[in-house]
């Protein structure tokens, strides 16, 4: 969703305002040849609320303008796979004692 205004403040100055709101989620949305190597339990969410942007034009002359846009930018984007294994390292300081994997199997 999104709101946008443009305002003329005489012959040489316009004002323009944007906001925007944005929520998606989606799954494995990669191309894989075999459609069986999906993993079917990938999660993406992404949300952007809001984003606003203000901006400031003005004209000199007909050969030299100003612009300005200024904007606040709010995103929050979360992946989750339960089916990633996660490799752990277990050091003493500068040598590999031993490396192993975790997988949350709880959901």
């Amino acid at each position: 969703m999104s709101l946008q205004l443009k305002q003329r403040l005489g012959s040489r100055d316009e004002l323009y305002f944007q906001s925007a709101f944005s929520d998606g989620t989606a799954g494995d949305v990669a191309r894989h040849y075999d459609p069986a190597m999906a993993i079917e339990r990938l999660r993406a969410s992404e949300k952007q609320v809001p984003n606003l942007y203000t901006g400031w034009h003005h004209e000199w002359s007909p050969a030299s303008h100003t612009l300005l846009l200024v904007g606040r930018l709010t995103d929050s984007f979360d992946l989750w796979n339960p089916d990633m294994t996660v490799l752990h390292l277990r050091t003493n300081s500068s040598t590999v004692q031993q490396v192993y994997g975790y997988r949350d199997n709880s959901s």
